[in-house]
């Protein structure tokens, strides 16, 4: 490992990325029919913040995020020791539940029991970004809605300046970390 370490996760396969993406309509409709009542009383249309969200907006706005993309285990250098992170090599990471932020800016799927401690109080996956939104927000995520659970595929990944060098969607990734 060499150069600055931006984060460290599990990065989940392209195949794990168009899973997550792929239950996006439905997971939404389940979550506006629970929640919609709930959000309109803070002021937020549910079918609103979900119509101005993108999924990914690689070539486009938002900062260049990419979603569906990693579940943090933390900023900068990780806390595993080597041994412990070549010992996961390749793992499934269960997703059990879909949340929006109070304010309707960001959206995630629950992470269940991942196989590394995280920072944030509720292990997830940042799934969708309005406008407003900021990766980081999915953290504070209150509401979460539980769906049926399933598995995606996921690697354990250091991302510093060279590993991102060579892989340009984790490079973007690892810039939004960074300027948090």
């Amino acid at each position: 490992m060499a150069g600055k370490v931006f984060y460290s996760g599990a990065i989940l396969t392209p195949s794990a990325m168009e899973e997550c993406r792929s239950k996006l309509p439905e997971v939404k409709a389940d979550f506006i029919q629970e929640y919609a009542e709930a959000f309109s009383g803070k002021g937020v249309d549910l079918d609103k913040a979900f119509g101005e969200m993108v999924q990914s907006s690689i070539g486009g706005g938002h900062n260049q995020e990419q979603l569906n993309h990693h579940c943090t285990h933390m900023p900068g250098a990780p806390t595993l020791d080597p041994d412990s992170i070549n010992d996961l090599g390749k793992f499934k990471l269960s997703v059990d539940g879909f949340g929006v932020s109070d304010d309707g800016s960001v959206a995630a799927w629950r992470v269940k029991n991942p196989p590394f401690k995280v920072k944030a109080a509720t292990p997830h996956i940042t799934a969708l970004l309005g406008p407003t939104g900021k990766v980081f927000k999915a953290g504070d995520i209150t509401k979460w809605l539980d769906i049926q659970p399933f598995s995606v595929e996921a690697t354990f990944e250091i991302i510093d300046e060279d590993y991102a060098a060579k892989h340009p969607m984790e490079k973007i990734a690892a810039r939004i970390a960074f300027h948090r």
